[in-house]
Order: C-alpha cells, then sequence, then structure tokens
C-alpha cells in the first residue's frame, strides 16, 4: 500500500503497468469476454471484435505480461483464462491509490481571481 511517506517507485511502476494494460477499451472488451465464458479460444475473440486477428493477439500477450490472463496451449488452440487473483490484487492496489481523503479546506473557492490582479 502506498500509505507511507517514502515514495515506493517499484510500485508506483508495478500499479501504472496494470492500468495502462487496462487502458485500452479493447484489452477490456477482451476481458469481459473471457469473464463471460471463463475460457476462450483465441480465434473466436476475432469474429466478436471489430479488430484483425494480430490485434487481437497483440491485445492478449499484453493482458498476459501484466499477468491478467493465463494461457494454455491444446494442439493448434490457445485458451485463455482470467486469473481472478490478479484482477483482485490489482482492483485493491488501484483503490487503494484513488482512495485519496476529503481536504479539510475548499481548494479555489468559487472567488474568481483575476489574472490582471496578480500581474505587475
Amino acid at each position: 500500500m502506498l500509505t507511507d511517506k517514502k515514495f515506493n517507485e517499484a510500485k508506483i511502476n508495478e500499479i501504472s503497468a496494470y492500468a495502462d494494460a487496462i487502458s485500452n477499451p479493447y484489452r477490456i472488451l477482451i476481458i469481459k469476454k473471457i469473464a463471460e465464458r471463463n475460457e476462450c479460444i483465441t480465434g473466436d475473440l476475432e469474429l466478436e471484435l471489430p479488430i484483425k486477428r494480430t490485434t487481437v493477439v497483440q491485445h492478449l500477450q499484453e493482458l498476459k505480461k501484466v499477468g491478467i490472463l493465463r494461457g494454455n496451449v491444446k494442439g493448434k488452440r490457445v485458451y485463455y483464462c482470467l486469473d481472478y487473483d490478479k484482477l483482485k490484487y490489482i482492483r485493491q492496489e488501484l483503490q487503494d491509490i484513488l482512495t485519496i481523503p476529503e481536504p479539510g479546506f475548499v481548494c479555489c473557492e468559487s472567488e474568481i481571481i483575476n489574472e490582471e490582479s496578480i500581474l505587475p
């Protein structure tokens, strides 16, 4: 958790990699499609998404690289499933980072500052 005052660069980089991996709309769709089936064949996704097979494969590789997906080769087919433990971990880490306490003051109150008044 990033609540300590010491900057944890490794943790920030890890969370950034997860956020980057799920920031693409097609990757989110891929995660949703695999979750619906609980297992998926790479070729099946190509039929359901408006992108080429090679692009689907690239997205699958990115999700696998950060551990969101696990793959299993059976003959000529590659099956992917979600790593639910990893997804729970990512959700918790993102929640920890995005849980920001309410400030005890109002910043930038409704008073409008005229730029001319601050310029010399």
